[in-house]
């Protein structure tokens, strides 16, 4: 299990089983954030995905390990944070992954 503090980059199916497990704790703040390979959601791709809380974040490989979001992101029913979440949800919804906009705070 990562530690309090940790900066995990998931390379390994045990750390993306870490993250499920992870994600399945209760935590008052979850924030998301996305780099990609450009600004237009309509052509460029996600390079990774950044999952944190108050203490721990996990860094996720797009092209290798985007099937943990598919299977844990859309469960997610507490409040999530993002920084200009109208441009990182436009990404998601292209690359067929739809959060429930309801749960989604912007901090831009």
């Amino acid at each position: 299990m990562a530690l309090e503090g940790a900066l995990v980059f998931v390379e390994t199916v045990d750390e993306a089983d870490q993250f499920r497990t992870w994600l399945g704790q209760r935590r008052s703040v979850l924030a998301i954030d996305l780099e990609t390979t450009g600004l237009e959601w309509w052509k460029d791709r996600i390079r990774l995905a950044i999952v944190s809380d108050e203490d721990t974040s996990y860094v996720i490989p797009w092209e290798r390990w985007s099937g943990v979001l598919y299977e844990t992101l859309p469960n997610y029913t507490r409040p999530t944070v993002f920084h200009n979440a109208k441009f990182d949800l436009h990404f998601l919804d292209a690359a067929g992954l739809a959060l429930d906009w309801r749960n989604v705070h912007d901090t831009a």
